[in-house]
């Protein structure tokens, strides 16, 4: 078997680790992580000036291919021959399998089994309001943020009682359109949610604004399994990212939470994360590079990132499940519940049915037929979403991913 050594930590590599150890040799791994406990993984971990001092036939950078070049440049930059750097290639990497199941005549429990198979994350938005009214937000033409209603309890367990039919066991976030930390109940619905899918992983993103070490400390101990900090540092869509300016911000924000960084990524041009912890309770404050990774939110708003023709059908309407603090059930995360635009989206409504037979029902089945036939169709054209199958996965945790159909090498082109 060849030797090789493979470059990038993140979701890609834990996705394809498996696979990459049936087809080769991995001599060691490196990234640009700064690594505190190298220990938690089976290979050996080098940094990115080591690689060149080994014996190795490649390296495969295991990454999104918006950096792979830059990657490989830097490699190249290290003494590294060009002729050994390879990638995984992204367009072989991105399709799934869609179970044909979706478009039978089920019954409810045939329904039930459909969902536990396919489904990796659940949004479930606790309350309304949003403190901010972003550039790249739809909630900047959406009033989110005069009144704030909670999702009502009832509702919310009528939910989880259907969900804990099947054990539910993927990811739940309580983030949609809203700011969760202004929901007052919020320690109790978290609560309630890991009493009725307790082997679920609950998370939930937020500005930060109003986020405080006794916060963090009462959202661990209520049973949060994860938490992302966002860093928004550009005001407009005009302002440059750097990587610089954002580690700044982030390290001040964590200096002020009193969190000390396990991971921290290296330099680059799409972000920069900080992994950390209190308790059970895994943080990460990230800040995404808004002028490269911006959404325009199913056609809602100009993201400012060019937008090319989608050229594979997205694999949210069959994976995640995104419900409004009313009960609405949409077609895609990036549909907006209050949205004139999106109102033919809304696929059903928790108070009315049961989450199965909303979206496995004639509704959801008419639309993703209707996406089939025309990728770029309906609220898909002009959206640049990049489905995931969840979020917030760490260095050191398994990636629960949906079925691939291949993986294939190829070599990076660098001048």
């Amino acid at each position: 078997m060849e030797k090789v050594i493979v470059f990038g930590l993140g979701g890609v590599f834990r996705r394809s680790v498996d696979w990459l150890m049936r087809h080769y040799d991995i001599i060691a791994i490196s990234d640009n992580y700064s690594l505190k406990n190298p220990s938690q993984y089976i290979f050996e971990v080098i940094e990115a000036k080591e690689i060149r001092i080994k014996n190795f036939d490649k390296v495969i950078i295991a990454t999104r291919s918006k950096v792979v070049n830059e990657i490989a440049s830097s490699l190249v930059e290290l003494g590294i021959d060009k002729e050994k750097i390879f990638f995984l290639n992204s367009e072989d990497f991105d399709p799934f399998l869609i179970d044909p199941l979706f478009f039978g005549d089920l019954s409810l429990e045939e329904k039930q089994k459909v969902f536990k198979n396919n489904v990796e994350l659940i949004w479930i938005e606790p309350n309304s309001k949003c403190n901010r009214q972003c550039w790249f937000c739809p909630n900047k033409l959406i009033d989110r943020h005069t009144k704030n209603i909670s999702m009502n309890f009832g509702l919310l367990e009528k939910l989880l009682k259907d969900l804990s039919v099947i054990d539910y066991d993927g990811d739940v976030s309580m983030s949609y359109y809203n700011e969760a930390l202004l929901d007052e109940t919020l320690e109790k619905k978290i609560y309630i949610i890991k009493k009725y899918l307790p082997n679920c992983k609950l998370h939930f993103n937020t500005n930060g604004d109003h986020i405080t070490r006794d916060k963090l400390l009462s959202l661990e101990h209520a049973g949060l399994d994860r938490l992302l900090i966002s860093n928004y540092i550009l005001k407009s869509p005009e302002q440059k990212w750097e990587y610089c300016t954002a580690r700044k911000a982030i390290e001040e924000k964590a200096q002020k939470l009193d969190l000390d960084a396990e991971t921290i990524t290296g330099e680059n041009s799409t972000n920069c994360a900080l992994f950390t912890r209190v308790g059970e309770m895994r943080i990460v404050l990230d800040s995404l590079n808004l002028n490269v990774n911006g959404l325009s939110r199913g056609g809602l708003i100009d993201s400012g990132v060019p937008i090319p023709a989608r050229i594979r059908v997205c694999a949210d309407p069959y994976h995640a499940v995104p419900i409004s603090y009313s009960g609405k059930v949409m077609f895609c995360v990036n549909c907006h519940s209050e949205a004139e635009k999106h109102s033919e989206y809304v696929i059903g409504n928790i108070n009315e049915q049961n989450i199965y037979d909303i979206f496995i029902g004639d509704k959801m089945t008419k639309l993703r037929k209707s996406v089939l036939c025309d990728i770029n169709s309906g609220v898909c054209d002009g959206c640049n979403n990049v489905s995931q199958s969840s979020i917030l996965r760490f260095p050191d945790e398994e990636w629960r991913g949906r079925p691939r159909s291949r993986i294939i090498v190829k070599r990076v082109l660098t001048n």
